[in-house]
């Protein structure tokens, strides 16, 4: 089951009822993206950031990108979400123009 990028929608923590995992209330947070977190995106309790994220997918190494990214959860998100994407939608690097 593919995971997603969630936070919540308010100042408050979500428990999941079979997994016992938290959706943090500070930060964005990687999880599975089971029924449980579309029926909180239901109730409007859940937003999802970014979804379609593989299993391997973790928060441990989301918080690394939210570190380095000095706190900024728009650019964590989409940057550790492009990670994840195929080569195809990532966009074009510019090379330096060659001389001569």
């Amino acid at each position: 089951m593919p995971k997603a990028i969630i936070r919540t929608t308010g100042s408050f923590i979500l428990m999941h009822i079979r997994t016992g995992e938290t959706v943090e209330m500070s930060r964005p947070t990687v999880h599975l993206c089971d029924d449980w977190v579309r029926n909180q995106v239901m109730f409007k309790q859940i937003v999802i950031l970014a979804d379609d994220l593989p299993d391997t997918a973790s928060d441990a190494e989301f918080v690394e990108w939210l570190k380095e990214s000095k706190g900024d959860a728009d650019l964590a998100v989409a940057s550790y979400a492009s990670k994840f994407r195929p080569e195809a939608e990532k966009p074009p690097v510019k090379e330096p123009a060659k001389k001569g």
